[in-house]
């Protein structure tokens, strides 16, 4: 669900990005996506509010029954993860980031180096990306 979210929430930046800037460079899409990737990575000033808030709104509005809170034989009980302060990546290990940005090239069409690729999945909480770390940008339908 998060890399899907992640996929088409990436998407509509860039198409954003793409009516403004109208010209045929590279470098403003980079920056986008750097920062994006990065942001997952926890990297970014706002990455703990994209955590906290922004990815679980996305997930609701794409799969409303994904979060939120459910039935149970005592009443209603809340899913923790909908608590405001609770981060969505809390607890991930180094091989759910390899799962997520794995989905998220297969995806986007955005290829990490090998080099920081193999770096993500020693280092996933410490690493930031930068523009060498992009291998390339293909186009995926």
């Amino acid at each position: 669900m998060i890399a899907r979210v992640a996929k088409n929430s990436l998407r509509r930046i860039l198409r954003k990005k793409m009516r403004q800037v109208k010209i045929p460079s590279e470098d403003p899409y980079l920056k986008i996506i750097l920062k994006y990737l990065n942001t997952l990575l926890g990297q970014e000033k706002k990455s703990d509010m994209f955590w906290k808030k922004t990815i679980k709104k996305e997930i609701q509005s794409k799969f409303p029954r994904a979060l939120g809170v459910y039935k149970a034989a005592a009443g209603s009980v809340t899913i923790r993860e909908m608590d405001p302060d609770f981060n969505l990546k809390h607890d991930w290990s180094n091989d759910d980031f390899v799962v997520l940005f794995n989905r998220i090239q297969e995806t986007t069409g955005i290829e990490l180096t090998k080099k920081s690729f193999a770096e993500l999945k020693l280092h996933p909480y410490s690493i930031k990306l930068l523009d060498t770390d992009i291998a390339q940008i293909n186009a995926v339908s």
